[in-house]
């Protein structure tokens, strides 16, 4: 297993190419389940909270501010974490953080910037207040899949990260 306190410790710029991917596999198996998780046993006050911070995600969009869609965004995955209810998964939230930092990075580095995520975070939110498990995991799945695809394209020179 990874351990995201030795992962602490790297600059997030000089992660290997196979320790990213093994990120990015981490991610893709870890996400979706714990937004299962999450639609099924969310309360009404976390439900609210992940709305409000696609609102926060959207008006920063709109506005054009790189940084505060970057928080929002890592904001709602680690929610995501702590509403599963599950230590183990709550576990790999630092996992994720790393991935999604280098790939805030890779966005900077190449002039990138990561708008209209907000519509698809706010498809997530709907299918968890919704109590859909099954699509609140396929949704956030293809979510982490089309963004685990880009970083692959960037990492191997085919392509500039592009959001």
């Amino acid at each position: 297993m990874i351990d995201p306190d030795i992962l602490a410790w790297q600059s997030v710029e000089n992660l290997p190419p196979n320790v990213v991917r093994s990120l990015m596999e981490c991610r893709l198996i870890t996400e979706p389940a714990v937004a299962k998780l999450v639609a099924r046993s969310a309360s009404k006050d976390q439900v609210n909270d992940l709305e409000e911070i696609c609102t926060v995600m959207w008006n920063s969009e709109q506005s054009g501010s790189r940084d505060t869609i970057f928080n929002s965004k890592l904001y709602f995955h680690m929610a995501l974490f702590e509403f599963c209810h599950n230590a183990f998964l709550t576990r790999q939230r630092d996992v994720i953080q790393n991935i999604m930092t280098y790939e805030f990075h890779q966005q900077c580095v190449h002039g990138k910037h990561p708008y209209g995520i907000a519509k698809n975070y706010a498809l997530i939110v709907g299918e968890i207040k919704a109590r859909n498990s099954v699509a609140a995991e396929k949704v956030f799945r293809a979510l982490i899949e089309k963004e685990n695809n880009i970083l692959e394209r960037s990492m191997i020179g085919l392509e500039n990260i592009v959001a």
